[in-house]
């Protein structure tokens, strides 16, 4: 029933921008303009509007699976389907019947090309550089250099609108009207594709046990390699951190699992500056990889800590990688560089598949 209504959902979305081409295109053959400029401009703000309304909504509303993303769907539709409606009224408002060309002269159209081209170059590049600074908690370190591509595509594409504005002979009103939708559009389209990108936070996975060892061996190997990397120059390394290691290992005992995996699915997360976080859990995948993995030990470190693992038991389970900022990391699963096994936490048990 839910991918039927899915379905139906994206056929409605996919007419919408039809409907649109058909309006515009028919009040502005009405006023004397040209209909098939205008009708390709409908379906475009009909797409866009769309477009952002979903994206906006899913980092807003997430997380949500498939099958809870049908109430989604539909209220993203409804209010995309009102904006772009809103957004085309108005429009249509300012069509008038025009009298016989007047013409533009070149020094008005000349100037408008270059403050459509200028504003629009403006605010790609402000809100490509800045989005994540004034949107996120935390900033991608690649984030300033968006805005060294959004804002010559702002220009351009400012350009090629403001032509067009002079090319329609647009009243000053109609050319504002559609300077500022323009600006509206493209300043939320920027600001998405600054934040688009949700982290993944935890590996959801159907696996098994294949094998089971103690963190010696692992920890020689990750030993030799922080030591490279501490001796590297530049490198800010924490001192006395090969001192430490033995009360890594006696505050956080554990052995190192090999784990088969059949699926995932990734958790991911996006953390707002405001202080809210939102979150999506993707669709399960079928895969075929080895995998090795932390797993902790609670009480007591007996002398063959794997006998308390079976070899064999297939489970679901979350894999979390701990976060540890010193170079050598200070905790002992970072250190060794594998994600940590763990019970799938209780918000995302509803995730998991249900047996056939």
């Amino acid at each position: 029933m839910n991918a039927l209504i899915t379905m139906v959902i994206w056929m409605v979305i996919s007419i919408v921008p039809i409907i649109m081409a058909i309006w515009f295109g028919g009040i502005a053959s009405k006023a004397g303009r040209s209909w098939f400029g205008w009708a390709l401009a409908g379906a475009a703000i009909s797409f866009v509007v769309s477009r952002v309304v979903a994206y906006v909504g899913d980092a807003t509303f997430g997380p949500f699976s498939p099958d809870s993303a049908v109430p989604f769907l539909i209220i993203s539709t409804v209010i995309a389907i009102g904006i772009t409606l809103g957004i085309g009224a108005v429009i249509a408002s300012s069509f008038k019947k025009r009298p016989a060309k007047t013409g533009i002269n070149r020094q008005v159209s000349f100037a408008r090309i270059i403050i459509w081209a200028i504003t629009l170059g403006l605010v790609g590049f402000i809100c490509g550089s800045m989005g994540q600074s004034l949107l996120l908690a935390e900033m991608d370190n690649a984030a300033p250099v968006i805005g060294l591509f959004t804002g010559p595509i702002g220009l351009f594409v400012g350009a090629f609108l403001g032509a067009l504005s002079t090319r329609f002979q647009l009243s000053p009103r109609q050319n504002l009207l559609s300077l500022v939708i323009s600006l509206i559009i493209g300043s939320v389209g920027t600001l998405y594709l600054t934040v688009s990108e949700f982290t993944p936070t935890i590996q959801l996975v159907d696996a098994e046990i294949v094998g089971c060892e103690s963190v010696d061996k692992r920890l020689v190997s990750q030993t030799k390699m922080w030591s490279e990397v501490a001796a590297r120059p530049h490198t800010n390394a924490r001192s006395n951190w090969e001192q430490e290691i033995p009360d890594m290992l006696r505050a956080q005992p554990g052995v190192v699992l090999t784990m088969r995996i059949y699926q995932e699915a990734w958790v991911r997360e996006q953390r707002w500056s405001w202080g809210s976080v939102s979150q999506r859990v993707d669709d399960w995948q079928s895969v075929n990889e080895t995998k090795q993995v932390f797993a902790a030990i609670a009480g007591p470190v007996s002398h063959s800590p794997c006998e308390r693992f079976t070899i064999g038991e297939r489970r679901f389970s979350a894999l979390v990688w701990e976060k540890s900022n010193p170079t050598p990391p200070a905790k002992l699963p970072t250190f060794l560089r594998l994600y940590v096994l763990q019970q799938v936490p209780p918000e995302y048990v509803r995730y998991i598949p249900k047996p056939k």
